[in-house]
């Protein structure tokens, strides 16, 4: 299992004021992971975490990164991803997912524990080809992952959740390959089994959907207090960006709240799309 490591603090913003609308899953949010980045505010931020509304603007200046592309080429973009199997393992559990190998066509993702106890992740391409990972986890929970779109700068990011923790991979050059920290270890989402981190989300930044982290800091009294934070993922690698905070009140945010604590992104959630592991 990868470990997850502690990221150093980020600089904490002024209260998040959620002006009570429709709920909506755009927004829920998940825990902070172990990477760092130098982030500059120009103004505080409020991330709205039921709705993705932005009230002000952000300027975050990410650790630079080297971008790895995924099919770099208009001929290899249309052509999509052609090599490997695109067989589904029988009894593997199988599901339509958005299409990530550049080819304007849905792809299909699968996932299958096999009787010595490893389980195995893989995409079958509309292109006619596959590819296939290894999911290397200590946790006894059945494992589920979502496959997500955050943006079009960003490569399809895989979100694979063992109840524990998210380990955070991407498609990248028609292989599923891990996202790494600014220690080089993969991105690990905590969902609550640490002291930080209860969820992962998405949420709107200035106009473009952004991966969110969301860490349940406070829960007593009828009050939630959480803090956000955007990831950036550029290429194969996140840096953390900038943080905000906020509160919730129950009843009135029940729905939200469980949002703290849950993995989803846009209309897509763990539950309803994601894909489990056969038992």
């Amino acid at each position: 299992m990868h470990t997850v490591h502690r990221s150093p603090k980020s600089p904490r913003t002024s209260t998040v004021v959620v002006v009570v609308t429709t709920i909506a899953v755009l927004a829920s949010c998940g825990g902070t992971s172990a990477t760092t980045a130098s982030t500059s505010l120009t103004t505080p931020p409020s991330i709205d975490v039921r709705t993705g509304a932005v009230a002000s603007s952000i300027a975050t200046t990410v650790v630079p990164t080297t971008t790895s592309t995924m099919q770099t080429t208009t001929s290899e973009s249309t052509a999509g991803c052609t090599g490997g199997s695109s067989v589904v393992p029988g009894g593997a559990s199988s599901k339509q997912i958005v299409d990530v190998d550049g080819d304007g066509k849905p792809d299909t993702a699968w996932i299958i524990t096999e009787p010595s106890g490893v389980t195995t992740v893989g995409v079958a391409t509309a292109a006619g080809g596959g590819t296939e990972r290894t999911w290397e986890s200590a946790s006894p929970v059945m494992r589920s992952f979502l496959v997500v779109r955050i943006n079009d700068a960003t490569p399809p990011l895989f979100l694979a959740d063992d109840g524990r923790t998210v380990q955070l991979w991407a498609f990248n050059e028609c292989q599923i390959v891990d996202v790494t920290n600014v220690q080089g270890d993969n991105y690990t989402f905590s969902l609550g089994f640490t002291d930080f981190g209860t969820g992962v989300g998405c949420g709107s930044i200035d106009g473009t959907n952004q991966l969110l982290g969301l860490n349940v800091i406070g829960d007593s009294a009828g009050t939630v207090d959480w803090t956000a934070t955007v990831v950036a993922v550029t290429g194969t690698e996140a840096r953390n960006g900038a943080v905000t905070d906020g509160t919730f009140t129950s009843p009135a945010d029940d729905v939200a709240i469980a949002l703290l604590r849950t993995l989803a992104c846009g209309d897509q959630t763990i539950d309803q799309d994601g894909i489990s592991a056969p038992q």
